[in-house]
């Protein structure tokens, strides 16, 4: 049994490891009556290392994956290092920052953005005169 690829020619020990890398993470955005639902693909991270900061209108992410290496071990090849994250959305006055909550579940971001009272749509009744 191999345990590390073999590239037409190439050793099985590559020499050149890959960097830290920064991705903007996958997301999906519903809106429901009186709020908004954000979920943000954030895998393999501990809840600790997502940063939640909105500030002038914007909603920023920030996460990072750090990849330890076990005691005693050497990595002698790698396809995945350390991964941060960053991701921005405007939501202007839209949203109800003082109310955001977050829950992180199973390698997914879930952010409730609650609608300003001014932002949720309702309907005006017409009086008979």
């Amino acid at each position: 049994m191999t345990l590390l690829p073999s590239v037409r020619g190439q050793s099985r020990f590559p020499t050149q490891q890959r960097q830290k890398t920064r991705s903007s993470a996958t997301y999906n955005l519903r809106e429901g009556d009186d709020a908004f639902v954000l979920s943000v693909d954030l895998p393999g991270l501990e809840r600790d290392s997502i940063d939640i900061q909105v500030e002038k209108g914007v909603l920023t992410i920030k996460a990072e994956r750090a990849v330890s290496q076990p005691e005693g071990f050497k990595q002698i090849y790698g396809e995945f290092n350390q991964q941060s994250y960053l991701r921005q959305f405007t939501v202007g006055d839209l949203v109800n920052v003082e109310a955001i909550k977050a829950t992180y579940d199973r390698g997914v971001l879930f952010l409730n953005l609650p609608k300003q009272a001014k932002a949720i749509a309702r309907r005006i009744e017409v009086a008979v005169a």
